[in-house]
């Protein structure tokens, strides 16, 4: 996938790009990859504690700020928080839905705003970019989107550098 919003994205140290997107498969744990990390992932009921074993099992090296833990009303459909970025760090969002969350999406916006990776898979959990990680390409100010878009309830939420 080649899109013009994926030019902020950069080849740094350890990354590999393929259509701008930051590949950094080495990181996985021992017989898997960044990509398939999140496949057959079982939440346990506990999103508070599923997000972390997700991000773990995804080869995630340092959780940034506290996990996140959202109820999700009509008044408040999607979730936004932003992060300062460090250049060269590479980014990924996990997120995992509980009792009643059907459907899960998470998105990573650039300093512009605009969308540079969401998660496409279906499910009541998300990872944002779900293929590999987005390194920034400068010091600057990104964004994360979390919204439940089918069912209801509460999800939590983490960002961790890869």
């Amino acid at each position: 996938m080649n899109a013009p919003w994926l030019a902020p994205l950069a080849l740094v140290a350890g990354c590999s790009t393929t259509g701008g997107i930051a590949r950094d498969d080495a990181r996985a744990p021992p017989g898997r990859s960044v990509t398939a990390c999140h496949e057959g992932f079982q939440p346990s009921g506990d999103d508070r504690a599923d997000v972390t074993r997700l991000a773990r099992a995804c080869g995630a090296v340092a959780r940034l700020g506290p996990t996140r833990t959202v109820t999700q009303t009509a008044d408040t459909p999607v979730t936004r928080f932003t992060f300062a970025a460090s250049g060269g760090d590479c980014y990924r969002v996990f997120a995992v839905g509980g009792d009643g969350v059907v459907e899960l999406d998470a998105m990573l916006r650039g300093p512009d705003g605009r969308p540079l990776a969401r998660d496409d898979d279906s499910g009541g959990v998300a990872v944002a970019p779900l293929a590999a990680s987005l390194c920034a390409p400068r010091d600057d100010t990104y964004a994360v989107d979390v919204a439940v878009t089918r069912g209801s309830g509460r999800f939590s939420v983490e960002l961790w550098r890869q």
